[in-house]
């Protein structure tokens, strides 16, 4: 037997343990839609799909205030305390990653053993991107002997709320290096999963939650990312945008074009979507030509979404 959506918008769970219908993830907690909308998983199996939320503009507003009101905490946290609570996530996603695979197998119509490669790989990128967070200080930083008896020191400091908009394709681990290169300088975080791939994100919410990540510093969206985006890129709140993910075409016009266009009006911090290996225009990148950084293990993308801060230090013997 499976249980009902009650009256207070508790999600039901079935026999299977898998979830009739998902919530968003705002400020460490399970949430409806403000607007209540949902759309079926993308699956073609003869089972009931899920229901998946689809955001709105409010909901996008409560995670920005979720992210600022998290990220005095977050950004003050060492990073050995960061690299702690984001290797406590990579724990619980491998505690239930034979149920992780099932649900992205069952529900995205995919091969269940590619699956389960897929996310055994993603845990250990997750453990690999973990292990920077107490050496981007001595990587991205420099010290300067200056023509006097001072030390001039370049720190990198988070830039503060960063909304990642993640790659299209399927396969969790381009999430993941978009994802965590913002989240361990310090940086908050609004997530837009691909719009045909949710459920990973979805469940990695239930990780952060179980793991007891900080509320707020990861936020997780589902809904049409033509509407979440625009509304992200424009919002006086959001210091950066990573825009990896917005390589779809509206209007005839490439969407990144648009966000590009909104996110300067506030000044924020903008990362292009990267060329594609034929050459063709995705937008211009910080990385080599033709070279895909959702696929790469680049620990140059923490530096991205960081402000630079000089120290003078006197040389005393």
């Amino acid at each position: 037997m499976t249980e009902k959506v009650n009256s207070t918008g508790a999600v039901s769970q079935s026999v299977s343990g898998f979830r009739e219908r998902y919530q968003l993830y705002i400020g460490g907690s399970f949430r409806d839609g403000a607007a209540d909308r949902t759309f079926p998983a993308v699956g073609t199996s003869n089972e009931t799909m899920p229901q998946i939320p689809s955001a709105t503009e409010k909901d996008a507003n409560d995670a920005v205030t979720a992210a600022r009101t998290a990220y005095v905490a977050w950004s003050q946290c060492s990073g050995h305390e960061r690299g702690r609570a984001l290797y406590r996530v990579a724990e619980a996603l491998h505690g239930h990653r034979a149920r992780l695979a099932d649900a992205i197998s069952r529900y995205e119509d995919q091969d269940y053993g590619t699956v389960m490669d897929d996310i055994e790989d993603s845990i250990d990128l997750w453990i690999w991107w973990t292990g920077w967070a107490d050496k981007n200080m001595n990587t991205t930083g420099s010290c300067t002997s200056l023509s006097s008896s001072y030390l001039n020191f370049t720190t990198r400091n988070p830039l503060g709320v960063i909304a990642v908009l993640a790659p299209q394709e399927s396969s969790s681990s381009c999430l993941i290096n978009t994802l965590l290169p913002a989240v361990l300088p310090g940086n908050t975080v609004i997530l837009i999963p691909p719009e045909r791939h949710p459920i990973f994100s979805l469940l990695l919410a239930e990780a952060l939650m179980v793991s007891d990540f900080p509320a707020g510093a990861i936020n997780i969206l589902t809904g049409d990312p033509t509407e979440l985006d625009l509304w992200l890129a424009a919002h006086e709140e959001v210091d950066g945008i990573d825009l990896t993910g917005a390589t779809q075409t509206v209007n005839g016009s490439p969407l990144w074009h648009s966000l590009e266009r909104a996110a300067s009006s506030n000044l924020g911090r903008i990362m292009r979507p990267e060329l594609v290996d034929d050459g063709s225009e995705r937008g211009p990148s910080s990385a080599e030509p033709n070279q895909s950084r959702s696929h790469d293990k680049d620990p140059r993308r923490i530096a991205v979404f960081t402000k630079q801060k000089s120290i003078r230090s006197s040389c005393g013997r």
